[in-house]
């Protein structure tokens, strides 16, 4: 079965959790967000509320093992204190579920993630070295008249 698994401690005790989206809930994503899943999944990580909606669709999938009473939110939670955070973490778990339902092809996700992690590390390079980033507009000052 084709399913994106993650380890969480859950109530006590370390869960295997598999993630994926059926076209059920493919659809009921894309009509609650307005969006397509492709655009929405690769939002998804910059837009965290999205991340939410996203875990929580792909918790349910029909014939799944996961734990009933799980919900996105918690699930978010949960591998914050595991120690997920930013923008490449969130978009390798979003890409994994995108994998594991068949909305991207693995070298899609792969090359991604991999092009996310470059532009990353060298936007941190400029900011250690005190220069700006092309992509973060300056605030303007207004002149006075």
């Amino acid at each position: 079965m084709n399913v994106y698994p993650i380890k969480v401690e859950y109530q006590g005790e370390e869960k295997i959790i598999a993630l994926k989206l059926d076209l059920k809930h493919i659809r009921e994503l894309q009509v609650k967000t307005g969006r397509e899943i492709l655009d929405l999944v690769t939002d998804a990580p910059r837009e965290l509320s999205t991340m939410g909606d996203l875990l929580d669709a792909a918790l349910r999938w029909k014939g799944n093992d996961n734990p009933a009473d799980l919900s996105g939110d918690d699930l978010f939670d949960l591998l914050v204190q595991q120690g997920k955070a930013g923008l490449a973490d969130w978009m390798e778990l979003a890409n994994g579920i995108s994998v594991a339902s068949g909305v991207l092809q693995a070298s899609q996700a792969s090359a991604m993630l991999t092009s996310v992690r470059r532009k990353l590390e060298q936007s941190i390079d400029k900011l250690n070295r005190g220069e700006e980033d092309e992509e973060i507009p300056s605030p303007k000052t207004e002149s006075r008249k």
